[in-house]
């Protein structure tokens, strides 16, 4: 029995992040994930608290893996370059997501911000502290790490944004290779290092 509870847990949650990347958060109910899971209304209550814990748990589903990458690749020092591709990869995959998220968190949803302030300041830290190793084995001290940190965001985070919002409005058909994607990341590099004495 517990074999088949775990497995429509399972099911939920996925059928849930399909509708989070398609429609945003705000926009899924209980009502709809049981019609596409095919299941009845009351087992979505029966599997989780309430709403908000099982969107919180579909959010966690999406963004897991990718924090976990990152601590794995923290610990194992691969280096900035690596680290910077793998950022930017992430935010190219689910740039639409991101974007809802975004808005979402403007618009002061409660459950987007929570997740928010607990797992993109894990995200950040982990960038942050990353960057840090950086200037101080490259003797970069022109610029503070916090500077740094913004630096890098723009360089590589803006023209995702801009591209999600792009296809958003539908203005113009972009493609986001991973060699665009490296030379964004070698673009930052190479602006950290301007600071050097």
């Amino acid at each position: 029995m517990s074999r088949k509870s775990r497995d429509l847990d399972k099911k939920l949650l996925d059928v849930g992040v399909n509708l989070v990347k398609r429609l945003g958060i705000s926009k899924v109910s209980f009502r709809e994930v049981a019609k596409v899971a095919d299941v009845n209304l009351g087992m979505l209550n029966y599997h989780f608290k309430n709403k908000d814990d099982f969107l919180t748990q579909v959010l966690q589903k999406i963004y897991a893996p990718f924090i976990f990458d990152l601590e794995e690749m923290r610990s194992s020092e691969i280096g900035l370059e690596d680290f910077l591709f793998k950022l930017a990869v992430f935010s190219r995959n689910n740039r639409g997501l991101i974007l809802m998220i975004m808005k979402e968190v403007a618009d002061k949803d409660s459950i987007i911000g929570k997740f928010a302030k607990k797992n993109m300041q894990r995200h950040i830290h982990l960038l942050s502290n990353e960057i840090k190793s950086y200037l101080e084995s490259n003797q970069i001290n022109k610029i503070s790490a916090s500077q740094a940190l913004r630096l890098v965001i723009g360089i590589i985070g803006m023209p995702n944004l801009i591209i999600g919002m792009m296809e958003s409005l539908k203005i113009k058909e972009v493609e986001d290779t991973d060699e665009e994607l490296k030379m964004r990341v070698r673009a930052a590099i190479w602006a950290l290092t301007s600071y050097k004495n």
